[in-house]
């Protein structure tokens, strides 16, 4: 209590400073209240202000020793160093970090490293940390390893990240497999698929599979061409990763669309397939020709010419035995060099646990963007309970250019919808841009691009 006597009206009065202390797990910018009492009237008043924090994303860089593929593997001892960045709104304290574990298989090994302050907006990459992988693991496996923070004043946190043993699936090309398939859709369509060394992505590699004809030579017109893999088998939450490069016709008068393109496909059963979406969704959309090809107008593909990028495919609703094809189609008027696949992985998912321990199932998640017609984008996450939430987009340079939701939303999914407007609500350019999705101390981000 502190007493201030009588205060002339108009005035104000200093006193010695009330002093309380922010827990180090209340999230960035979280609105605090301190309410007070007063002997005299109102009796009651309120002091409203934001916390700020450091707030982390946690990344794994490298994984070396064991067998030296890059992958830890059942039985293995290797070192993983991690990439953190300080996504707050203030400088971390004096840190030290080190590696703890929320899995019986896992089994971290070494002492803490010094990190020191990591400023707003800046990144470190750790020294490398030893994990012993338990001999009775799973060859298939993944749960979570944490990054232990700790600093001055029994400052502690703590971040879950995923770590994986083994992969479901692997292929950089190198040898002409008998797990790939290649032929062309049932009709007067052609195939192009081949391995091919003219273009290749794997380091010291020299070989991917492409859709055209030899070394540098155009595809053919009228290509429904597929390559599949056999048969793989996904444990939950699992993901697809893979490299393209890609030349093929675009439309000079219509900038999103194309003619030629390709798609990624997947099958349960090996008869019926289903078109999978890639995080940020597909950049084209296939538009009428004078000789069609396979596709239908509209059709989300890859299309126009880059040079090897990676895309990401969430594969975290299909468990069991799956294949996956590869689906290039071409109409009748100008073809280009073609479209080479490289470099082909699924890692493993997060299985689900009880006992309250964070899982790929119990964490909040945000979806990959889709694209709605008109040209606006639909934005889903899912929250595994009730929680203060904030959506927002920022362009390539991380600049933000619109709030979409801020406040509690229940437990479930939830859908927002996104004009391509700014905060002005002024139409931005065609582009790539990322949604940022703020919840439970986690920052979740995918790429949207905006085709209009």
């Amino acid at each position: 209590m502190v007493h201030y006597g009588d205060i002339p009206a108009g005035q104000i009065v200093s006193a010695e400073p009330f002093v309380f202390q922010v827990a180090s797990s209340v999230p960035n910018e979280t609105a605090l209240r301190l309410d007070v009492d007063m002997s005299e009237e109102p009796g009651e008043g309120r002091v409203d202000f934001v916390a700020f924090a450091p707030a982390y994303l946690v990344g794994i860089v490298e994984v070396v020793g064991g067998d030296g593929n890059g992958i830890a593997d059942q039985g293995e001892a290797v070192e993983i160093t991690l990439a953190i960045d300080n996504r707050g709104a203030c400088d971390t304290p004096e840190l030290q970090i080190s590696l703890g574990s929320l899995c019986e298989q896992f089994l971290p090994e070494g002492s803490p490293l010094d990190l020191g302050i990591l400023p707003v907006g800046g990144s470190a990459t750790s020294g490398r940390h030893a994990v012993q992988i338990s001999p009775i693991c799973y060859p298939i496996f993944a749960d979570y390893l944490t990054l232990d923070l700790s600093g001055p004043d029994d400052y502690q946190v703590s971040l879950p990240f995923a770590f994986a043993v083994g992969q479901p699936f692997g292929d950089a090309m190198e040898v002409d497999a008998v797990s790939w398939f290649h032929d062309d859709r049932p009709g007067s369509w052609a195939d192009d698929w081949h391995r091919e060394s003219h273009r290749n992505h794997s380091p010291e590699g020299a070989f991917s599979w492409k859709c055209g004809g030899p070394g540098d030579y155009d595809y053919t017109s009228l290509l429904c061409a597929e390559l599949e893999t056999g048969w793989i088998y996904l444990v939950p939450g699992s993901t697809l990763e893979f490299w393209h490069w890609m030349d093929a016709e675009t439309s000079s008068t219509y900038p999103e669309y194309c003619y030629d393109g390709g798609l990624l496909e997947i099958s349960t059963d090996g008869t019926t397939w289903s078109a999978l979406t890639p995080v940020g969704g597909y950049p084209y959309l296939i538009r009428d020709g004078s000789v069609q090809g396979p596709f239908p107008a509209e059709t989300p593909v890859w299309s126009g010419s880059h040079d090897w990028e990676p895309v990401t495919v969430d594969l975290f609703e299909y468990t069991g035995p799956i294949k996956l094809r590869w689906v290039f189609g071409s109409d009748g008027a100008v073809t280009a060099e073609g479209w080479y696949i490289d470099d082909v992985h699924i890692r493993a998912g997060i299985p689900a646990h009880a006992g309250g321990r964070p899982a790929g199932r119990n964490l909040p998640r945000l979806h990959p963007v889709r694209a709605l017609a008109g040209g606006a984008l639909e934005i889903r996450f899912t929250l595994p309970q009730a929680a203060p939430v904030r959506l927002a987009v920022y362009d390539a340079s991380g600049r933000l250019v619109n709030g979409l939701a801020e406040g509690a939303y229940d437990a479930g999914d939830h859908v927002i919808a996104w004009d391509g407007r700014d905060l002005r609500a002024r139409p931005l350019g065609r582009g790539t841009y990322f949604c940022r999705l703020s919840v439970a101390g986690r920052e979740l981000t995918r790429k949207a691009t905006l085709l209009k």
